[in-house]
């Protein structure tokens, strides 16, 4: 009984290096994927911010029209230009727009038309900023 208890002891002890051995060898290609895969993630990210670079879009911190005051004759036109601050800005979507289409109307390429004599207030947006100018129209 004693051999046969040694003998289960042994086994057991066996059993445990193989298993001890085959724990550390499971960590060494874990460690090695985690560490090949970090460096392919940081690759991807150094390719990636390269390319953020590259197509990056700049909104504006602040738009101005040319003008806050203007005043048109009945039929006459005038075409807004925009500023934009920073001047590298890339996303220049503008939406313009009036306080009163009965007095003057605008398009969304900027150029506003007196219709009525009286007084209208031409707003423009960009990316939540915005300007705004009055324009007075006469007969």
């Amino acid at each position: 009984m004693k051999r046969f208890l040694s003998l289960i002891l042994v086994v057991l002890m066996l059993f445990s290096a193989c298993f001890l051995f085959s724990c550390d060898k499971d960590e060494e290609e874990s460690e090695r994927e985690s560490s090949s895969s970090k460096k392919e993630q940081s690759e991807k990210e150094t390719s990636s911010s390269s390319k953020k670079d590259d197509d990056e879009v700049v909104t504006a911190k602040s738009i101005k029209l040319d003008t806050d005051k203007l005043t048109l004759k009945v039929g006459e036109t005038y075409v807004f230009t925009v500023g934009f601050t920073p001047e590298n800005t890339t996303d220049k979507s503008l939406t313009f727009s009036s306080s009163s289409e009965h007095v003057a109307r605008v398009t969304n390429k900027g150029v506003v038309m007196g219709y009525n004599p009286g007084e209208a207030t031409i707003m423009v947006s960009s990316n939540g900023r915005v300007d705004w100018c009055t324009v007075t129209v006469v007969k």
